[in-house]
């Protein structure tokens, strides 16, 4: 059985990629007839990246471009009497093979040569080592968040820097090089809840403050409204008494909302100064001869 094998002799039943020590063996299944073929590939991994390692294992195809051993097997029997080029011809009529995306790139860690067909730079071994740095760092930024969420429970009074460091451990996360799916996954979502859980946490709490503050600000308008009233009497001596307990009470009604603390302080004050002024100018127009 020589020669180049026509695009009608046989026909690809199955594809199959498996991780075996150090190489990807990538299985290709034909059949012509009552005839089946196997036709077994041996890539050494460290001549890979990891996305295209992982591309084969997932679509059980690949690029032949790079050096392999290859094999065929017919039955029990293992023969060599088709050429890798012949082998490559037939994928290529069947449209299996694409030239055009892979290239020879160096790695930029370790400098060795490898295959790829995506503007990854670093070899399988490297992008390997560098998913288990990532890996460890995740999981240092959820303890870090997770032991920042656990302060919470004690009613912090330095929620802004707990925030200010919660995003600071965000910014990182962002840095961070890519970790595998499951990792990713994994680690993102204790990540996550935890951070969402801080969030969620102040936004209670500045929720009750906001409200304590309109509450405030209801008490003294009323305030307000009582100081503008004995402000204008004619009965010192009350009035004296009355805006002396309104300025206590006045001590009271804080926090404000910040954007109208100063409008209500000078209206309450205002009325509780004129009404001073008023009494210590009839005080001295009486002891005028």
């Amino acid at each position: 059985m020589t020669g180049i094998i026509s695009e009608n002799d046989w026909k690809m039943v199955s594809q199959k990629s498996r991780k075996r020590g150090s190489e990807l063996i990538i299985t290709h299944q034909l059949k012509s007839g009552k005839m089946t073929q196997t036709h077994e590939y041996r890539i050494a991994i460290s001549s890979l990246s990891m996305a295209l390692y992982e591309s084969t294992l997932l679509f059980h195809s690949f690029p032949f471009l790079v050096p392999h051993s290859h094999k065929i097997k017919e039955g029990r029997k293992v023969t060599y009497d088709r050429s890798i080029d012949e082998w490559e011809d037939h994928l290529d009529q069947k449209g299996f093979l694409d030239h055009s995306n892979i290239e020879q790139k160096e790695c930029i860690q370790c400098q060795i040569d490898f295959y790829d067909t995506s503007t990854q730079e670093l070899c399988f071994y490297c992008f390997k080592n560098q998913q288990k740095d990532a890996t460890s760092e995740a999981k240092k930024l959820c303890r870090e968040v997770e032991k920042l969420l656990k302060k919470t429970a004690k009613k912090p009074t330095d929620w802004h820097q707990i925030i200010e460091s919660v995003k600071d451990i965000q910014g990182k996360w962002k840095l961070l090089p890519p970790m595998s799916q499951t990792d990713n996954e994994k680690l993102w979502d204790r990540f996550k809840t935890a951070a969402q859980a801080i969030f969620e946490k102040k936004f209670a709490l500045n929720r009750e403050r906001d409200q304590l503050r309109e509450a405030h600000r209801e008490k003294a308008e009323r305030l307000i409204e009582e100081a503008k009233k004995w402000a204008a009497s004619s009965d010192l001596q009350r009035a004296t008494d009355e805006i002396k307990l309104l300025q206590k009470k006045w001590k009271e009604v804080h926090p404000l909302p910040r954007e109208a603390a100063d409008i209500l302080w000078e209206q309450f004050r205002g009325y509780c100064q004129g009404f001073f002024d008023k009494k210590k100018n009839r005080y001295l127009t009486r002891r005028c001869p």
